[in-house]
């Protein structure tokens, strides 16, 4: 479904009946690339959601220049791999797409499509299917990196960028805003990255946004305290003001 809002068009592509696109005109059938590359939008404001395997279905030929251009116009393609799995929307091809080089994030979808909304979980779900089909490393532009740092930077500066959000957050840097999570695992400066993916799901314990700590906990081991909880609240209206 493509929906324009203040930044972005989203191109999420349906499993049934084909794109669905916000001026209500399907498209069924024929090679699913091809439709979407046809469609009269501004390829700096597409985004395109659900990177499974019928987006590039079709002839070989057409499915490799379709791949090509996006890669050439740098449109995000978002996967959720753990919904897309539950759904049995087809598997994720990363080979097609790290061979053709177009610009990839990770995201979640609801409760509705997964146990949960920890973009962790997608972090690990993507290393696994990355292994799965025999990625070692994913080919990055200093060269090749290790796949849970790869995972990382989806979530995180390359998610940001798919949103339009690049120029303020993904990174922590002079001049961004304060947009970060804290997670409760033991590790080093050289394993963080596996550690975040093997071992951070499910223990957050801080949330901060444009520098405002807006929800935490003692430890991964504690419950979330209720939303009404005082002290927090407090802290999020006082920060606010």
């Amino acid at each position: 479904m493509v929906a324009q809002g203040a930044i972005r068009r989203f191109a999420h592509w349906g499993l049934l009946h084909g794109p669905v696109w916000g001026m209500a005109a399907a498209v069924v059938g024929g090679i699913p690339l091809a439709q979407l590359l046809d469609v009269p939008l501004t390829y700096p404001e597409l985004v395109v959601v659900g990177a499974v395997a019928g987006l590039v279905s079709g002839p070989v030929l057409a499915v490799l220049v379709g791949l090509t251009c996006l890669a050439a116009e740098q449109v995000p393609l978002v996967s959720c791999p753990r919904s897309e799995e539950r759904l049995r929307a087809g598997t994720v091809p990363l080979e097609r797409y790290a061979g053709a080089g177009v610009r990839m994030a990770l995201g979640t979808e609801s409760l509705a499509a997964v146990p949960d909304m920890d973009p962790l979980a997608e972090a690990a779900s993507w290393v696994a299917l990355a292994r799965a089909q025999g990625i070692a490393l994913w080919p990055g532009p200093g060269g090749p990196v290790e796949l849970e740092e790869e995972a990382i930077r989806l979530l995180t500066c390359d998610g940001a960028a798919a949103l339009g959000w690049s120029a303020h957050s993904g990174v922590l840097a002079p001049g961004r805003r304060a947009d970060l999570v804290g997670i409760d695992v033991a590790t080093t400066a050289a394993s963080a990255y596996g550690d975040l993916v093997t071992r951070g799901v499910g223990r957050q314990v801080l949330t901060v946004l444009a520098g405002v700590r807006r929800s935490w906990r003692s430890s991964g081991d504690a419950p979330w305290p209720p939303l009404e909880d005082p002290e927090q609240r407090e802290a999020v209206d006082g920060a606010a003001r």
